[in-house]
């Protein structure tokens, strides 16, 4: 409470201080031309007939499929594994701070080759994903007999952490870079609002999917009392 306290009173005070001390210049701006809804969706139908925007399409909306269990799952299981909330809670400052700064720091570069930092985000990911498997198996070892564990074994997870969450950036700024350069400058809004909405589709459905494969494909192996045989037992803890 006190936290929201205070950032709720910060806003109110920030706002009413820009409303008092900034002042706007009228200038003669000349009006953009405006469409009708009609028109707009035709415009939205015009660009879907583009080969290329259909391929991009199809790229925007399957290649988030590898990530979606690290993304969306891992958090899940670390918990499960033993990991308590606050722990994992305890990192999202520094992955804040991540994702306030890496934009102003990547964006000179991102927009000189947008497609080259994109592929290499891809790649980079695919790769972190594997890594964040590794420390999620990690967990079941580190909490194993406490609560609390090593902290050699927190650096390595703020570290692979870190570094998912900047080739995620990565991905994203270089994704709205090529928007920008490919826009029709005649109908940059809906250009951009269009592929923007793809790409959130892209990034959404396959975390909603693993989501809701989660409790369908774990298995828990127990062992009975009497017979001592292993019993798998689906979505069930011993």
């Amino acid at each position: 409470p006190g936290f929201m306290q205070y950032w709720g009173w910060l806003f109110v005070i920030v706002t009413i201080l820009i409303g008092i001390l900034k002042s706007e210049e009228s200038k003669d701006i000349p009006i953009e031309q405006t469409h009708t809804l009609y028109e707009t969706y035709n415009h939205v139908i015009s660009i879907f007939k583009l080969k290329p925007i259909q391929l991009l399409v199809i790229i925007q909306l399957t290649s988030r499929i590898a990530f979606a269990p690290a993304d969306a799952v891992s958090g899940f299981k670390m918990q499960e594994y033993g990991m308590s909330k606050t722990d994992i809670a305890s990192i999202s400052p520094i992955l804040m701070i991540i994702g306030l700064s890496l934009p102003a720091l990547m964006s000179v570069a991102v927009s000189a080759k947008p497609i080259d930092i994109l592929t290499k985000g891809i790649g980079l990911k695919l790769f972190t994903s594997v890594l964040t498997w590794i420390v999620t198996m990690l967990v079941k070892i580190a909490y194993k007999d406490s609560k609390s564990t090593h902290i050699g074994f927190y650096l390595l997870l703020i570290f692979v952490m870190i570094l998912h969450e900047v080739a995620g950036y990565l991905i994203f700024i270089a994704s709205m870079s090529f928007y920008a350069k490919i826009s029709d400058p005649s109908i940059g809004g809906t250009y951009m609002t269009l592929l923007n909405t793809v790409t959130n589709l892209g990034s959404k459905w396959p975390q909603s999917t693993a989501l809701w494969l989660l409790p369908k494909l774990t298995f828990t192996t127990c062992k009975h009392k009497e017979t001592m045989k292993n019993i798998v037992l689906g979505n069930q803890y011993c």
